[in-house]
């Protein structure tokens, strides 16, 4: 930043200043006509653009969701990959050395179930893209797979135990995660996965997810 002095003759002492979106110009301090309309001119395009940017997030999210859903309904249904993805997946950032898994968790007035395979890497995340918990390598569960509680906005109730419990913002969720290879094959994470993988409501019947 270049500050310029101009001091002519008289009281007053005119200033300007260069900055990255023009010079500014003021009078004893005073900004000019010119020089307020381009500070809120920038004021605005710096508040569009942080609005723009924090919508992202849930945008994406938000088409996540729909992705899912069109496969089945709600923590009843989820997308697995039985075979390895490769450059041709649609699908976001993917490896192509995982197994993956997705469903879309949607909460009401009680908690969800999460019941996790052995030796996964994975996670649910809020619909605005933010980290709930992790479960399986990096989780509680210690990749022994377990019994994850998610709890929905503003519930109250008392929490049973033998869960691992995680609080969510938002009632919807996408939850993912990775299996891994044994021996250079996905099928052990695959089976693992539709025999021990369930979604629920906390107060209902386990409810298996299909394979979709």
């Amino acid at each position: 930043m270049k500050i310029l002095t101009e001091i002519p003759a008289g009281i007053e002492t005119p200033d300007k200043l260069e900055t990255s979106i023009g010079v500014l110009a003021s009078v004893n301090g005073v900004p000019d006509a010119a020089t307020t309309q381009k500070v809120y001119d920038n004021l605005d395009l710096n508040r569009a653009t942080e609005a723009f940017l924090s919508g992202i997030p849930i945008a994406s999210m938000d088409g996540v969701k729909h992705g899912l859903l069109r496969h089945g309904p709600a923590y009843t249904t989820a997308v697995l990959f039985e075979e390895l993805m490769d450059s041709k997946a649609f699908w976001r950032t993917p490896n192509t050395t995982s197994v993956y898994m997705a469903a879309w968790l949607k909460l009401s007035d009680e908690p969800m179930v999460i019941e996790t395979p052995p030796s996964v890497l994975g996670f649910p995340n809020d619909a605005w893209f933010k980290y709930v918990v992790d479960f399986g390598n990096a989780g509680p569960d210690k990749a022994k797979g377990g019994k994850f509680l998610i709890v929905p906005p503003g519930y109250e109730a008392e929490i049973p135990e033998g869960f691992h419990v995680a609080n969510t913002n938002t009632y919807g969720n996408r939850v993912v995660w990775r299996g891994f290879q044994v021996d250079g094959s996905p099928k052990p994470a695959v089976e693992f996965t539709k025999k021990i993988s369930k979604i629920h409501p906390l107060s209902g019947k386990d409810n298996p997810i299909p394979r979709i």
